[in-house]
C-alpha cells in the first residue's frame, strides 16, 4: 500500500497516540516518585520499619534532619557492604514514611578535612578496621555515625553504628527521635545499695579485696532519655509527689521508717519495682568468688522487709536458685597453657548458679523422661513457660533474657496471703531441672574451688561438676524468680502507725526509745509523757496515713540485683587475669553481650509506659538455623562427649556431601541404561 492510500489521518493519528504514550509514562513515572509503592516478601518482615515507628514519625510538627556521616561504600571491605546498605535502606525508609518532613543528608568525613572536624566536634566516633591485600595490611577508617537534628532546636548524635540488622538500626534510631519529640523527660526515683562483702569477711594475709560496688554506670547510661533522681530518706522523707515510679535495688538494713516511705509510696498508687539479693557476692582480683548472705533489715527492725513483701503478695524466700540446664549456665572458667604443646586449653566452670532463662522448657521433658514417652508427655504437660510473654515487660525482653547471677527464689505467696483486689502473676520461670540450695554460711561456699590454691584448682572442676549435677531433680521444679502484681494492696503498717523518723542528734532531756508500736511502753522518763504514734516535731505538719492503694498501684520483684551491678553491668571480668603459672581466669560474666541493657532499657520504657518503644523489642528474626544434634544431659552426656559426637556427625555429613552427589549421578545413569536395555530387548523380540 502506498503512501498516498494511508493519507495523512494516519500520521495525525500516530503522532497522537505516540504523545499519549509519552504522557502516560511521564505521569507513571510522577506518580511512582511521589507515592512509592514497597513490599517485604521476607517471612518476618526484616526490612519493613514497625508501626511503632510510623507512629512517632507521624507526631513530627516539624522537619527532621538525619546527617549520616558515612565513609563510602566502595571503599569498605566486602563482607561489610551488604549490612551499610541495609543501614541505608534503613535510612530511605524513614524518609519514606515520614512523608515530606524527613530529611536524609549524606555526608563523607573522608573527602573534606571540615566535615571531618565537624563529625569529630559533634562526637561521632570513626572505628579502625584492618583489611587485608595482596601481600599487605591495610588500616582504614570507618565512619558511620548520625546526627537527628528537629526544627532546628534539638539534636541527638549516634556515635557510631556496628554492622547490625533493620530491626537492630530502628531500635537505635527511633529512640533517639522520640527524644527529640518529648518536651520532658520521664522522672523515676532510685535508691540503691551497693554490695557490700568485704567489710564483713575477715580480711586474709596477703588478699586483695575488691572494693564496694553499686550502679552507677547503669544509671548514668539512660540520663539522657529518663530522669533517674536518687531518691533521699536520710530524713525519713516520704516520696516527692512528682515521682510515680520508683526503683529499690539490692535493698540492705532498710530500717523501719525506710520500709515505710515505701510502703506509703504503693500506698499512693505508685508503681514499684523491687531488686531483692539473697546473697551478697564479691568477685577477688584472681577470680575468687566470696560471699554473705544479705540482711535486709536494720538492728532492730520491728517489721521484715520480706514479710512486708509477702504482705503485698510476693514471696522472697532466702536462698540461691541453681539451673540445670548447661547451655543456659553463663561464662566463668580457666584458660590452661599445656606445657607439651604451650597452646591454651579453655577450661569451663559450669556454674549453675549463674545462668539465663528462656521462653520455652518443654524440650526438657524428654531428657528428664528418660525416653519413656508417657512420662515425657506428663513433664511437657506440667512444664510452664521460663519467660510468660503475655506481660508487655517479658515479650519484649524475651528474644535477649538477662543473665542472672545467684539469685534468689520469687514466687507469689500463698493464695490466702495474697490481699482481696490485687492480681499477680509469675513472669520468670528457671526450667524444669533447677533447685534452691541455702546461702551458704561460709563465704568460700561460693566458690567452685572452695580454698583450693590456684595451680590446683583444675583437680576441682570434675568434683564440682559431679556434685552439681547430684542437685538435679529427678521430676520437674522450676523456680520462680520474677513476679508481678496489681491492685489495691493494704499498707503493711496497717494498725501499727508511722515509725518515727531519725532525729537530730540533741541532748537528751527524756529516756530514749525506738519503739514505735501502739500500746508499747514508752518510759516515763523527762516527765513529757507518751509520745502517740504519728506525732510531728513542732512546726512540721502531720504527714499522711494510707492504709489501702487505688487499683493504679503495681509491684515488680525481680530475685537478682546483681546482674545490674557496675562490675557485671560493665562486663569486668570478661578479661583473663593470670592466677598462677600458665593458668588464668575469665568470668563470671553474662554470655549475652548487652542483655542487661537491654532489661533495663525495657524495662524503663515499660514503667514509662513508652508501648512505642516495647513494641521495637518484639521484632527478633526467627531462628532457621537447623539443630542436628542435642546434647543429653538427662543421660549424663559430657561436654566433651558431645563435642566428639557432633566432630563425627560432621565429618559424616561431609562425607555425604563429597561421594553423595556421585554415587546418586551413577545410580541414576545405571537405571536408565537398565530401562534403555529392557527397550532395546523387547523391540528385538519383536523382530
Amino acid at each position: 500500500m502506498s503512501r498516498s492510500q494511508y493519507g495523512t489521518g494516519f500520521f495525525t493519528t500516530f503522532v497522537l497516540r505516540l504523545a499519549l504514550v509519552f504522557v502516560v509514562f511521564a505521569e507513571i513515572c510522577y506518580l511512582a516518585n511521589t507515592y512509592s509503592a514497597r513490599s517485604d516478601l521476607t517471612g518476618d518482615q526484616l526490612y519493613t520499619l514497625t508501626a511503632s515507628t510510623q507512629n512517632i514519625l507521624d507526631r513530627l510538627e516539624d522537619n527532621l534532619v538525619i546527617e549520616a556521616y558515612f565513609s563510602p561504600k566502595d571503599g569498605l571491605p566486602i563482607l561489610m557492604q551488604p549490612q551499610r546498605q541495609t543501614l541505608t535502606n534503613t535510612l530511605d525508609e524513614y524518609v519514606a514514611l515520614g512523608r515530606g518532613r524527613v530529611q536524609l543528608v549524606l555526608i563523607n568525613p573522608l573527602a573534606d578535612r571540615d566535615n571531618r572536624e565537624k563529625a569529630e566536634r559533634l562526637g561521632i566516633i570513626p572505628q579502625g578496621l584492618t583489611q587485608a591485600g595482596e601481600g599487605s595490611m591495610t588500616a582504614m577508617e570507618l565512619w558511620q555515625g548520625l546526627r537527628i537534628r528537629y526544627g532546628g532546636r534539638k539534636q541527638k548524635v549516634i556515635p557510631q553504628f556496628k554492622m547490625l540488622s533493620t530491626g537492630q538500626f530502628e531500635r537505635m534510631i527511633t529512640p533517639a527521635i522520640k527524644l527529640l519529640l518529648l518536651e520532658t523527660r520521664p522522672r523515676i526515683g532510685v535508691l540503691s545499695f551497693a554490695s557490700t562483702p568485704g567489710a564483713n569477711l575477715a580480711p586474709i594475709l596477703g588478699e586483695v579485696r575488691t572494693p564496694p560496688q553499686g550502679y552507677r554506670r547503669l544509671l548514668q547510661s539512660f540520663g539522657d532519655e529518663y530522669e533517674l533522681v536518687t531518691l533521699d530518706v536520710s530524713k525519713g522523707q516520704l516520696v516527692p509527689e512528682t515521682i510515680g515510679t520508683a526503683l529499690l535495688i539490692s535493698p540492705k538494713g532498710l530500717t523501719d521508717r525506710v520500709k515505710y516511705v515505701f510502703d506509703q509510696f504503693l500506698m499512693r498508687g505508685g508503681r514499684l519495682v523491687v531488686f531483692v539479693d539473697g546473697s551478697d557476692i564479691e568477685v577477688r582480683a584472681d577470680r575468687v568468688l566470696r560471699g554473705i548472705p544479705v540482711a535486709h533489715d536494720a538492728p532492730g527492725s520491728k517489721v521484715s522487709f520480706l514479710g512486708m513483701l509477702n504482705s503485698y503478695g510476693a514471696s522472697v524466700l532466702p536462698g540461691i536458685v541453681g539451673e540445670g540446664v548447661a547451655e543456659m549456665q553463663q561464662a566463668y572458667g580457666q584458660v590452661q597453657v599445656m606445657a607439651q604443646t604451650m597452646q591454651p586449653t579453655p577450661r569451663q566452670i559450669p556454674n549453675p548458679y549463674i545462668f539465663h532463662a528462656r521462653p520455652d522448657w518443654s524440650d526438657v521433658a524428654g531428657f528428664m523422661a528418660q525416653g519413656n514417652p508417657v512420662l515425657a508427655q506428663t513433664f511437657a504437660a506440667a512444664i510452664k513457660p521460663g519467660i510468660d510473654t503475655s506481660h508487655d515487660l517479658m515479650a519484649s525482653i524475651a528474644s535477649i533474657p538477662p543473665g542472672l547471677f545467684w539469685p534468689c527464689p520469687v514466687n507469689l505467696a500463698a493464695e490466702d496471703d495474697i490481699p482481696e483486689g490485687v492480681t499477680g502473676q509469675v513472669l520468670m520461670r528457671t526450667s524444669p531441672l533447677s533447685w534452691t540450695d541455702r546461702v551458704p554460711a561460709r563465704p568460700d561456699e561460693f566458690d567452685p574451688f572452695g580454698e583450693a590454691p590456684p595451680q590446683f584448682r583444675a583437680n576441682y572442676i570434675q568434683r564440682w561438676v559431679t556434685k552439681m549435677q547430684n542437685k538435679r531433680p529427678t521430676i520437674p521444679v522450676q523456680v520462680p524468680l520474677m513476679v508481678y502484681l496489681k491492685g489495691t494492696f493494704t499498707s503493711a503498717f496497717a494498725g501499727l502507725g508511722a515509725p518515727p523518723k531519725p532525729q537530730a542528734e540533741v541532748a537528751p532531756v527524756a529516756k530514749p526509745t525506738d519503739d514505735w508500736f501502739p500500746g508499747a511502753d514508752r518510759g516515763t522518763g523527762g516527765g513529757i509523757g507518751p509520745v502517740l504514734p504519728g506525732d510531728q516535731p513542732t512546726g512540721e505538719a502531720a504527714e499522711p496515713r494510707l492504709e489501702k492503694a487505688p487499683e493504679t498501684a503495681d509491684l515488680l520483684v525481680i530475685g537478682d540485683a546483681t546482674f545490674l551491678r557496675d562490675d557485671f553491668y560493665g562486663y569486668d571480668y570478661m578479661r583473663q587475669v593470670p592466677i598462677a603459672a600458665g593458668v588464668s581466669m575469665y568470668g563470671p560474666v553474662d554470655g549475652k553481650q548487652g542483655a542487661p541493657q537491654f532489661f533495663f532499657k525495657n524495662l524503663l520504657d515499660w514503667l514509662a509506659q513508652e508501648r512505642d518503644l516495647l513494641a521495637l523489642q518484639n521484632k527478633i528474626p526467627t531462628d532457621r538455623n537447623m539443630t542436628l544434634l542435642s546434647r543429653d544431659e538427662a543421660g549424663g552426656e559430657t561436654v566433651e562427649e558431645f563435642r566428639e559426637r557432633a566432630i563425627a556427625r560432621q565429618k559424616l555429613i561431609q562425607r555425604i556431601s563429597g561421594f553423595g552427589p556421585a554415587v546418586l549421578l551413577t545410580l541414576f545413569g545405571l537405571a536408565v541404561w537398565m530401562r534403555r536395555r529392557r527397550q532395546k530387548r523387547a523391540f528385538l523380540s519383536t523382530l
